[in-house]
């Protein structure tokens, strides 16, 4: 029983980690958003979401 909840528990962290991963923009992320026009929130969504689909991001 307390494996089980154990193994849950670290499976829930690692699935955290793999998504702090994809979701977290860095300064060059930061940087390259600000340069756009229109709506920031969207920018940040659109990178978000390639980086997660393994969409190349670089030379935009």
């Amino acid at each position: 029983m307390l494996l089980g909840r154990t193994q849950r528990r670290k499976e829930k962290y690692l699935r955290t980690l793999q998504l702090a991963r994809y979701f977290h923009l860095d300064e060059t992320d930061l940087a390259f958003i600000s340069n756009r026009r229109g709506d920031k929130l969207s920018w940040c969504r659109k990178t978000c979401v390639f980086r997660y689909s393994n969409c190349p991001t670089g030379g935009w």
